[in-house]
């Protein structure tokens, strides 16, 4: 073998292109697309992801405006049975993308389907069990208005007129302790201390003289270890 048939002797990495090449030049061209995308892929992952979602929608020979997806998908919505239910909003504080909003004006539940996920958290927070995850692909979504699920009113302090809370809650909270528990009677006046601040509650207690403790029976003393050393020496001794 020669000095420049060595030197210039094709490596195996050359030949796998070259044949590479004959290979594609031997291949018809797919045909075009006959209608070509208005977007540029530019912009972070969801927002490239909602670009192309338009783009197929809006190139499909038969556009569907919702498709069913299969369970695990990070596309979706959900459903919310607020039949007698109480907007707590657990499921606002753990929502990571923001989907799940609340109102600062009033308590309100409200959903943005854009920017979900279908991560789960809200359902597996939900303590009444009533959030459920739709996969799907919605292509309406991105320019969809605000979902609420639910928009009560607030409730109002009996004293000073504030407003906190939920108005259906703190109602279902006195028609639990009222009757049922010794610090409520049924029809007594303490009862509109569940619908107050804590300083109202402290003035309207200090001005009636209530003593929570009136009227209970006294319990056992606690047990105490020289209680527990004193009975062990009474019984060596006997």
């Amino acid at each position: 073998m020669d000095l420049v048939g060595a030197v210039f002797r094709p490596s195996k990495r050359t030949i796998r292109i070259r044949s590479v090449r004959r290979c594609r030049g031997g291949v018809e061209p797919a045909p075009t697309v006959q209608h070509r995308a208005t977007f540029r892929t530019v912009g972070k992952r969801p927002d490239l992801l909602r670009f192309v979602l338009s783009e197929l929608h809006r190139v499909a020979p038969a556009p569907t405006d919702v498709i069913a997806l299969p369970k695990g998908a990070p596309l979706g919505a959900i459903s919310v049975n607020v039949d007698g239910r109480t907007p707590c909003l657990s499921c606002v504080s753990v929502c990571p993308t923001g989907a799940l909003r609340d109102d600062p004006e009033r308590p309100a539940l409200k959903f943005v389907e854009d920017v979900c996920v279908q991560c789960g958290l809200c359902e597996s927070t939900c303590q009444e069990k009533v959030i459920t995850l739709k996969p799907q692909i919605d292509f309406r979504a991105a320019r969809a208005r605000t979902q609420i699920f639910k928009e009560e009113e607030p409730a109002l302090r009996n004293r000073c007129n504030k407003p906190f809370g939920v108005k259906s809650t703190i109602d279902r909270i006195a028609a639990k302790l009222e009757g049922r528990h010794w610090m409520y009677p049924a029809g007594d006046k303490r009862l509109d201390a569940i619908r107050m601040c804590a300083d109202c509650r402290v003035i309207t207690m200090s001005e009636q003289q209530f003593d929570p403790f009136v009227g209970v029976p006294e319990g056992a003393a606690p047990r105490t270890t020289d209680d527990y050393l004193r009975e062990r020496e009474q019984a060596s001794k006997n």
